[in-house]
C-alpha cells in the first residue's frame, strides 16, 4: 500500500513539476516540458490512468533533457559564451539563456548579479534542478524495490526448493 502511494505520488509531483517547469519562463527549449505536461494530463483525465510505459518514456525523456538543459543554462553563465552567445540577442531570448550572473574580466573574483531579471528568471534554474533531482529519485526507488522485489523472490524459491 506504502508502495502504491509512493509510485502515485511520484508520478503526480514529477507531472506536476512538468508543468511549472515548463510554464514558469516560457522558451522554446521548455516547450518539451509543457507538452509533456499536456500529453500526460490529457491521457490521465481521458483514460484514469496513464500507461506504465508511456510514464517511464516521459520519465527517461525528462530525466535526460532536464540535465542537458540546466547544463546549458549554468554554461552560459560563462563569460566566453556570453561574449560569442549575446543574452541581447533574439536566438538566445527564444532558447531561454539568460545571463544571471556577469564576471568583470578586470576582477574575476567577483561575480555581478544581473539586477534587472525578474524573479522567473532565477526560478527556471531552481526548477530545472528540482525537476531533475525528483525524476533521479524516482528512478532510484524503482530499481531499488526491484532489487529488493527480485532478491525476495529468489530467497523464496530457494526456499520451495529445499
Amino acid at each position: 500500500m506504502v508502495g502504491n502511494m509512493t509510485t502515485t505520488g511520484g508520478k503526480v509531483l514529477l507531472t506536476a513539476l512538468l508543468g511549472l517547469t515548463g510554464i514558469i519562463f516560457p522558451s522554446l527549449s521548455s516547450l518539451l516540458y509543457l507538452l509533456c505536461f499536456q500529453v500526460l494530463c490529457t491521457w490521465w483525465a481521458w483514460s484514469g490512468q496513464v500507461p506504465p510505459l508511456l510514464f517511464r518514456c516521459v520519465s527517461v525523456m525528462s530525466l535526460l533533457y532536464s540535465s542537458s538543459h540546466f547544463l546549458l543554462v549554468y554554461c552560459y553563465q560563462l563569460p566566453s559564451l556570453q561574449e560569442s552567445w549575446l543574452p541581447n540577442h533574439t536566438s538566445a531570448r527564444v532558447f531561454g539563456l539568460v545571463s544571471v550572473v556577469s564576471v568583470d574580466c578586470a576582477a574575476p573574483w567577483r561575480l555581478q548579479v544581473n539586477s534587472e531579471l525578474s524573479w522567473f528568471h532565477f526560478s527556471s534554474p531552481l526548477m530545472l534542478l528540482l525537476l531533475y533531482n525528483t525524476v533521479a529519485s524516482l528512478w532510484r526507488n524503482q530499481v531499488m524495490s526491484l532489487s529488493t522485489h527480485n532478491i525476495c523472490q529468489h530467497r523464496t524459491a530457494v526456499m520451495y526448493q529445499l
